[in-house]
């Protein structure tokens, strides 16, 4: 049995991974292709506490817990026996990942105001984030969809939506600095040749969006 394909959407807020991430999977799903659509922070029990009790404000988060329990989180993810991203590959299931390495990056370094001012600080630290990933055993991703909106696009579409919203989504300022982090991640890790990495405009029509993400993933089906 052949190892299945690991795919990542990321992105900001709102930017409409949740529904791209069905649509390819009920598009893998009709093909008869094997497929688990999973997310980070994750579905299991840190992850819960994570999303119940900190992105929701209800506890500040002092120290940089968030990061911390997300690195425990990933690692639970990855390895965990009843739904983890590995035994699901290993299984031949195409996994399609919420949120990923590249959310690490943005999400860990965007108010840090002594790394931002610092190209090399910057640079540093997304390397030292990597090889954290790799020293607790991360999956490389086959491919990595970052689908790209604007900040503005984005508060509309949270203001659109009335739901609750996380500590990230409360005001456009958070985006844009979170969506500047997203591109000088991307600079660094295409740089490097550390993952590969495809930008997509979310901003396009659902259909036009999976389109231009099927046609990278039928490419990796056929190499397969």
């Amino acid at each position: 049995m052949s190892r299945g394909l690991f795919i990542v959407l990321e992105g900001i807020d709102s930017c409409g991974k949740s529904t791209q991430i069905q649509l390819l999977k009920k598009k893998l799903s009709s093909l008869n292709y094997p497929v688990f659509a999973t997310r980070e922070p994750s579905n299991g029990p840190i992850g819960r506490l994570i999303r119940r009790e900190y992105l929701s404000g209800k506890r500040k988060d002092t120290g940089g817990i968030i990061n911390k329990l997300c690195e425990i989180d990933r690692i639970d993810h990855l390895i965990n026996e009843q739904d983890g991203i590995s035994k699901n590959l290993k299984q031949g299931k195409h996994v399609i990942c919420d949120r990923y390495i590249l959310s690490t990056i943005a999400y860990s370094l965007y108010n840090n105001k002594n790394i931002l001012s610092d190209e090399k600080k910057f640079n540093d630290s997304v390397m030292n984030i990597v090889n954290r990933f790799i020293d607790n055993q991360g999956i490389k991703p086959d491919v990595i969809f970052r689908l790209k909106i604007t900040p503005e696009e984005a508060i509309n579409r949270i203001n659109s939506r009335g739901k609750n919203i996380s500590i990230y989504e409360d005001n456009i300022a958070k985006s844009r600095k979170i969506d500047k982090c997203y591109d000088r991640a991307i600079d660094v890790l295409l740089k490097n040749k550390l993952f590969s990495i495809v930008t997509i405009n979310g901003e396009d029509k659902k259909d036009i969006v999976l389109d231009d993400i099927w046609q990278h993933i039928s490419s990796l089906l056929i190499s397969k």
